[in-house]
């Protein structure tokens, strides 16, 4: 009967040391869920509150840091949409995807937040406010 050994039982059962043998571990273990693989490296996910939105960017007038703050968006691809709206302003949101690193499911992300006319009025979207504590009724004691 043939026993199937995992990685990290093998190098320990060849004399390499345990961590060695836990890096092989690490790397052979799956990826639990709601987490990224980065070269290797496991990063938990971003809260969701942490790129919370309100308001709308108009593509054609907002600023880089306006950009910047829709999600998903960093400088890479602030710089993509400010390249673009140079060479052509946008006609149409979905014009967007024509920007490097932005397809239709990020289109779909951002277009709440997305407008051609009016002015660009987004800010990060403020906490929900924390409710006081309950009110208790008491009795006096007579």
């Amino acid at each position: 009967m043939k026993t199937k050994l995992s990685v990290p039982v093998l190098l320990l059962s060849i004399g390499l040391s345990t961590a060695a043998a836990s890096t092989a571990l690490a790397r052979e273990a799956p990826t639990p869920p709601g987490q990224a693989m980065n070269g290797g490296r496991r990063r938990p996910p971003r809260p969701a509150e942490a790129r919370a939105v309100d308001g709308v960017v108009n593509l054609n007038t907002a600023t880089a840091d306006q950009l910047e703050l829709l999600p998903g968006v960093g400088k890479a691809k602030v710089r993509e949409i400010l390249a673009r709206r140079t060479a052509q302003p946008f006609h149409t949101v979905d014009e967007l995807v024509k920007v490097k690193g932005i397809g239709d499911k990020m289109l779909a992300r951002l277009r709440p937040h997305l407008t051609l006319t009016g002015p660009t009025t987004i800010r990060r979207a403020s906490p929900p406010a924390k409710s006081a504590a309950p009110v208790v009724a008491t009795r006096s004691a007579k």
